[in-house]
C-alpha cells in the first residue's frame, strides 16, 4: 500500500511506501476513521497536509517527532467544505432523513446514500456546521454512518 500526500491545497506531493504500524480506527458513535503511523526522518509531513489511506482521505493533525528514528502522525477525517458550511436553521414536522440530509449537503460537493432508513421526526437544528448537523440527525433518526471521505 502507498499512502498519497498532498498539501493543504490537495495539491498531490508525493506517494509514501515507507511508513510503520499504520492504526486506523473507527469512533462507534460518529464513524469516523482515525490514522496514526509511524514514520522515518527522512520523510516529512506537515500538520494540515492531506493524505489518503487506503480509500479514505484524512488531515494530518498532530506530528509528534519525539521518537528516535522514527515520528508518530496522527490524522483525523478531512471534510472539506462539509466542514465548513454554516446551517442557519433546519426546522421542521414530520421530516425524513433523505429531506433533511439533501438540505445540508447542498453546495458542498457531497452526496449520500442511503438504505432502508424510514420514519420522520420533528427536527430542530440551530446554528451549526453541517458536519454537526449530520451528527444530530445521526442521533435523532437512530442510524449508523459510512463516510467516504475520498469520494
Amino acid at each position: 500500500m502507498v499512502m498519497k500526500l498532498y498539501d493543504s491545497k490537495l495539491n498531490y506531493l508525493t506517494g509514501i511506501s515507507e511508513f510503520k504500524d499504520l492504526r486506523v480506527t473507527e469512533e462507534l458513535e460518529t464513524g469516523y476513521q482515525t490514522a496514526q503511523f509511524s514514520l522515518p526522518y527522512t520523510i516529512l509531513v506537515k500538520e494540515e497536509q492531506k493524505i489518503d489511506i487506503d480509500g479514505y482521505r484524512y488531515v494530518i493533525k498532530e506530528v509528534n517527532m519525539e521518537d528516535l528514528g522514527l515520528y508518530d502522525v496522527y490524522c483525523k477525517p478531512y471534510f472539506g467544505k462539509l466542514q465548513g458550511k454554516h446551517i442557519d436553521s433546519l426546522t421542521g414536522y414530520g421530516m425524513n432523513l433523505d429531506e433533511c440530509l439533501e438540505t445540508i449537503v447542498e453546495e458542498t460537493g457531497w452526496t449520500f446514500v442511503m438504505k432502508d432508513v424510514a420514519g420522520s421526526y420533528q427536527v430542530n437544528i440551530q446554528h451549526m456546521s453541517a458536519l454537526d448537523a449530520i451528527q444530530a440527525l445521526i442521533k435523532l433518526y437512530q442510524v449508523e454512518v459510512k463516510w467516504d471521505t475520498l469520494n
